[in-house]
């Protein structure tokens, strides 16, 4: 009897899985087989070296190509049939490159270049708690990027790639990790500057964050900072040079930590006043005293008398004594007089 047809080839097309022959017409006949492969799904198909199982195991050669086979009567059975051609083979994806990116919260990550170079494919990203432990898909992350949450803080990053189109096979990276958590503010400077007081750096958020510092300083309060040579502790005492000048400090992720972050400015660092000069006018009852003149010549200040009974004694504040100059009277007779002067507006320090 002759065989009449042979159905579809049923089997997963991908390199490695098996390819099963068609149900023969009459279901009862005996056949022998040969596989065969083109190029084209309509071109002249050559035969499968030993492909002559009613099964067929794709091969790494046969991706790209179409499938066909070919069934031969035997015993009490005659002619031959050919399948149609299956699609094109997808040609396996064999190998996803490294992750690359900044490994902290807010930065992107970007899934390594496949093998072939021309793959498409599909992409799922994962993470675990462990390097060598079970990753978890991360929900939504199905691009070729992947941008980093505070939630990923600590853990380690996978992405998986499945072929698609004309392109087969997953292939899972390596994992990268652990991510650290990026430093995202930085408090005030505190407190207000003066020449020789210790600055401190505000609190970093996450407060256990741990990062690096650098003090800067500029003649502006909008212009270029520029480092301070050394100052790269939580702390800053400024010197005489600062005064007049705006200072920042710049906290930057070490350890667990990433990212870099910069406080706002303090306000101009005040002149110092360095002297006050001596006291004039005549020391009797009734007389204008006046203070010295300050150093610098320009500088502002606030004014406080004091008296005492001694010149070396401890000298008490005059009540309401807070003016430049101060006028004696018959109480301060046989006293010694002192004026204080502090700083004000631009200017600090007491002399």
């Amino acid at each position: 009897a002759p065989i009449t047809a042979i159905g579809a080839i049923t089997g997963t097309l991908r390199v490695g899985s098996t390819l099963t022959a068609g149900v023969l017409t009459p279901s009862a006949a005996t056949a022998t087989y040969q596989w065969k492969s083109c190029n084209t799904a309509s071109g002249t198909y050559v035969d499968i070296a030993g492909a002559t199982a009613n099964t067929y195991v794709l091969v790494a050669g046969d991706a790209a190509k179409f499938i066909k086979v070919t069934a031969t009567g035997t015993g009490s059975y005659t002619g031959t049939v050919t399948s149609v051609a299956t699609k094109a083979v997808p040609t396996p994806i064999t190998a996803i490159g490294v992750i690359t990116g900044t490994l902290a919260a807010g930065q992107t990550l970007t899934a390594g270049a496949l093998t072939p170079d021309a793959a498409t494919a599909t992409y799922q990203w994962s993470s675990c708690d462990t390097l060598g432990g079970v990753y978890v898909n991360i929900a939504g992350a199905t691009a070729t990027t992947y941008k980093l949450v505070p939630g990923d803080a600590a853990k380690f990053i996978k992405v998986t790639a499945t072929g698609k189109g004309s392109y087969s096979g997953t292939r899972t990276s390596a994992a990268v990790g652990p991510v650290t958590a990026a430093i995202t503010a930085i408090g005030l400077i505190s407190p207000a500057p003066q020449v020789g007081a210790l600055l401190k750096a505000g609190e970093l958020t996450p407060s256990s964050a741990t990062a690096t510092y650098q003090w800067m300083i500029c003649n502006t309060a909008t212009g270029t900072y520029v480092d301070i040579a050394g100052a790269t502790a939580n702390t800053y005492r400024p010197v005489a040079g600062d005064a007049t000048k705006f200072i920042k400090v710049k906290a930057t992720g070490s350890g667990d930590y990433t990212g870099s972050v910069t406080s706002a400015a303090t306000k101009a660092v005040p002149t110092p006043i360095t002297a006050i000069g001596d006291i004039s006018g005549t020391l009797e009852v009734g007389q204008k005293l006046t203070a010295g003149a300050l150093t610098p010549a320009a500088a502002t200040a606030t004014y406080q008398w004091s008296s005492s009974d001694t010149a070396d004694g401890e000298y008490t504040d005059i009540s309401g004594a807070t003016a430049k100059t101060f006028t004696l009277t018959l109480g301060y007779v046989g006293k010694f007089i002192k004026v204080t002067a502090k700083g004000s507006g631009s200017y600090s320090s007491t002399v």
